[in-house]
């Protein structure tokens, strides 16, 4: 197990591979060489990650899966079946893991956050995109990505003055003059 880890931290994905399914098959055993509590889903959730990695994408969602199965409540192989998902074209079942994750993980993962808001923006469900970018604004109120968000989510859901404040915040941010300060993140956040 320990050494499909640090073969993934390396880019070494086949010999991970390897590791990953030998310590699969042999078993661990929890109170050896320091394994995490969560082995039962930690090891499917790499040997996923080093499977994605080394382009082997259908094995890496059937491996995420597993580790889904066994810890339903663990955000890490949630969001990464959910990405895996978006970028093979099934964007509801990724939605559902996605969802899932953010429920488990909170706002502050900005990653998972805006791929969430992308998600919905694709599906047309604006008023749910704009929920999390007001969400992430708070929590990372220079973020770029956020910003534009707002100002695309704002405009669909018909909030001007929410998208004025992001636009000159988004300007600001890029050192571009506007024609009134923004006061702070308390505004956008309102």
């Amino acid at each position: 197990y320990n050494l499909g880890v640090v073969c993934i931290k390396a880019g070494r994905y086949d010999e991970a591979i390897d590791a990953l399914r030998l310590a699969a098959v042999k078993g661990i055993e929890v109170d050896t060489f320091p394994t995490p509590p969560n082995i039962r889903s930690a090891l499917p959730w790499y040997l996923g990650q080093a499977l994605e990695k080394a382009g082997r994408k259908d094995e890496a969602m059937e491996a995420f899966r597993d580790s889904v199965r066994n810890n339903p409540d663990w955000a890490p192989p949630l969001k990464s079946l959910g990405f895996l998902l978006v970028s093979a074209g099934r964007i509801d079942e990724a939605g559902t893991h996605l969802e899932r994750a953010r429920a488990v993980a909170g706002p502050s993962d900005l990653q998972l956050s805006l791929g969430l808001a992308k998600l919905y923006r694709y599906k047309d469900r604006n008023a749910d995109a704009h929920r999390i970018y007001l969400e992430s604004v708070g929590l990372n109120p220079d973020h770029p990505q956020v910003l534009a968000g707002l100002v695309l989510t704002s405009v669909a859901v018909d909030d001007v003055e929410r998208m004025l404040l992001s636009l000159e915040a988004l300007m600001h941010r890029f050192g571009m003059a506007t024609d009134r300060e923004v006061e702070g993140v308390e505004e956008l956040a309102c």
